[in-house]
């Protein structure tokens, strides 16, 4: 059972964001193209902490982390609960 972790934080280096899409493919609910033609993440109740990480529900961790694995720059940062990155 996977219930040390009841949410998890997510985090996009914008600057480095190429746009390939993938993300938004792989996990809808979470991120999006904006008209920058930047990945953002979609407004999930929640406001970015000091670091810029936006907290999630761990429903969507598993889509999350098939994102941010896809993303061919490594712009999509995830943190577990306490903050500690586990990806990338």
């Amino acid at each position: 059972m996977d219930q040390e972790v009841k949410k998890f934080k997510v985090k996009i280096l914008r600057d480095i964001c190429i746009t390939a899409g993938s993300c938004e493919i792989l996990s809808p609910k979470v991120f999006k193209v904006d008209e920058e033609g930047k990945v953002t993440i979609l407004d999930q109740g929640t406001q970015p902490d000091d670091s810029g990480f936006i907290e999630v529900t761990k429903d969507e961790l598993k889509n999350v982390m098939e994102a941010a694995k896809s993303c061919p720059v490594l712009a999509i940062l995830v943190a577990d609960e306490n903050g500690k990155q586990i990806y990338p």
